[in-house]
C-alpha cells in the first residue's frame, strides 16, 4: 500500500499510520513530500518503522530529499527501504536509494542504475550526461515536462490509444539502442504553442525501421 498522510503534528501522523498498519497490508509505503504544515520528521519517520512491522518503505519527494535520504538511512539502517523520484538520479544512487520512478526513457534510467549498481559509476554518469539536454529542458515548466513525458510514451505505444485519433506514421531507427534512439526522438519532437500534445514534425531519419504515431 503506498500512502501520503498529510503531516500536522507527530501525534496525528503517528495515529494515522498505526490505523494503516492496522490494516495488515502487506507492505506498507509512506509518501513525503512538502505538502504538510512542517517537514516530516526524520525521528518520526525511524520510531514508526519500528513499531509497525509492515512500514518497510518510504518515498521521499520533498525539495531536501539528497539531505532526508541520507538521514532517514543513517536513523534506519537497511530495514526501511528508500524509494524517490527526481533528475539528480546520480546523487540519489550515491546516498543509497533503493528505488527510483521514472516517468521516461526507461532504459537510459535502467543503464544507469545497472552500471552504478555495478561500481562503474564513471560509466554510469557518462550516460546520464545524454538524458541532461532533456532533463533540462522538462524543467523549465512543468507543463513542458507533462507534454514531453506523454510525446514520449505515445511514440513508444506505452499510453492508451485515443478512438478518435488517425495516427500517421513515421520511421524510427530499426536499431535497438536507446541511445542512438534518444537522440532522434529528441530531434523530431517540437513544442507546438496552443496544442495539447507534442508531434513529429517530420521523418526522424532516413533509415527504415519501427514507427511511431504522430497522434492530432
Amino acid at each position: 500500500m503506498l500512502a501520503y498522510i498529510r503531516y500536522e503534528d507527530d501525534a496525528s501522523y503517528a495515529a494515522a499510520v498505526h490505523a494503516l498498519g492496522a490494516l495488515n497490508p502487506g507492505f506498507l509505503m509512506i509518501q513525503d513530500m512538502d505538502l504538510g504544515a512542517a517537514p516530516l520528521p526524520v525521528a518520526l519517520v525511524a520510531r514508526l518503522h519500528r513499531e509497525i512491522p509492515c512500514f518497510t518503505w518510504i518515498k521521499v519527494e520533498t525539495a531536501d530529499r539528497g539531505r532526508k535520504l541520507r538521514a532517514l538511512r543513517e536513523a534506519t539502517g537497511p530495514s526501511l527501504k528508500l524509494g524517490t523520484a527526481g533528475p539528480d538520479l546520480i546523487e540519489l544512487l550515491d546516498r543509497g536509494v533503493d528505488s527510483y520512478l521514472s516517468t521516461f526513457s526507461t532504459e537510459a534510467y535502467a543503464r544507469i542504475w545497472s552500471l552504478h549498481r555495478a561500481g562503474r559509476r564513471d560509466e554510469a554518469v557518462a550516460v546520464y550526461r545524454q538524458l541532461l539536454p532533456a532533463l533540462t529542458f522538462m524543467a523549465t515548466h512543468q507543463k513542458i515536462q507533462w507534454r514531453f513525458t506523454k510525446a514520449i510514451l505515445h511514440a513508444r505505444d506505452c499510453s492508451p490509444p485515443r478512438a478518435s485519433a488517425s495516427p500517421r506514421r513515421h520511421s524510427m531507427p530499426a536499431r535497438n539502442d536507446w541511445s542512438t534512439n534518444w537522440r532522434v526522438m529528441w530531434s523530431s519532437w517540437a513544442i507546438r504553442s496552443g496544442r495539447e500534445n507534442f508531434r513529429v514534425v517530420g521523418p526522424a531519419s532516413p533509415e527504415a525501421g519501427h514507427e511511431i504515431e504522430d497522434r492530432p
